[in-house]
């Protein structure tokens, strides 16, 4: 079982889940038109998917289903310290402490200041 969280229009979830042998996809979004949007993207997996329009914080802290991996992908840095400490606490919870969290966000090199991030980040945005 795979929960997208923040999922969006799942589009890069959906092209990297199609070959997959998952057995059911879980997309969280706080956006309805980007939920449809994820809809017909999702429409290649080879699994049920269900796709819930909610935030994703309020989600995650009543979670009670079992889940294999969790994704989160450019949204956790909205939140504050104690936020995602919180959302993490959540997210183990829900994964039994025997599943796979993986997260992708912005980050900077050691040294690095926000505009050399923004000019760096800016070059990936088209792959």
């Amino acid at each position: 079982r795979f929960l997208d969280i923040a999922c969006g229009d799942a589009g890069a979830s959906a092209a990297t889940l199609r070959t997959t042998t998952i057995g059911n996809y879980v997309g969280i979004d706080l956006s309805e038109a980007s939920l449809r949007l994820a809809a017909r993207e999702l429409d290649v997996l080879p699994c049920p998917v269900e796709l819930r329009c909610s935030d994703f914080v309020h989600a995650m802290a009543k979670w009670s289903e079992p889940v294999d991996v969790i994704w989160i992908g450019m949204s956790l840095h909205h939140l504050s310290s104690e936020g995602k400490a919180r959302l993490m606490r959540n997210v183990r919870r829900a994964l039994g402490g025997m599943g796979l969290f993986v997260i992708w966000e912005p980050a900077l090199f050691e040294g690095e200041d926000r505009a050399a991030w923004l000019a760096r980040f800016s070059l990936l945005r088209d792959e």
